[in-house]
């Protein structure tokens, strides 16, 4: 499991074999809007900090801002519910971060697309339930 075991080396989480941002997407995929607008958020101010998770005026690692502050430290990260996939995506997300190969802007591009992309699914979906509704209600 992804979270089993605490010291855990580069090549054990596949980390040649990943991407930040391919990373990032699949920790995303698992987070809320709101999280991803508040990262990408927190990505313009610059309140990302590397080598911590919780850092004092706000700021935060990437992981932090994407579970809402749930990931203040790595014992915090090991016990949130994601799946194997982004367990081991958010661990590998941290170390790509820490060694500068997931910058600002980088999070920035592909959380502003993946919040595109959820925005016109929800409203894809809202349409869609409004659209049952007015059905049922003509039956």
């Amino acid at each position: 499991m992804w979270n089993d075991t605490w010291f855990v080396s580069d090549a054990e989480l596949g980390m040649s074999a990943a991407t930040p941002e391919g990373d990032l997407r699949i920790v995303a995929n698992e987070r809320s809007l709101d999280e991803l607008e508040e990262t990408r958020d927190a990505a313009h101010r610059d309140l990302l900090v590397q080598r911590t998770y919780q850092a004092p005026g706000g700021k935060g690692c990437v992981m932090f801002f994407l579970t809402g502050g749930r990931a203040h430290s790595k014992s915090t990260l090991l016990t949130l519910g994601f799946s194997e996939e982004a367990g081991l995506a958010a661990r590998r997300l941290v170390r790509f971060f820490d060694y500068g190969l997931l910058d600002n802007a980088a999070i920035i591009r592909v959380l502003n697309e993946l919040i595109i992309a959820r925005r016109q699914a929800n409203r894809l979906e809202d349409e869609a339930i409004e659209r049952v509704r007015g059905a049922i209600a003509l039956k």
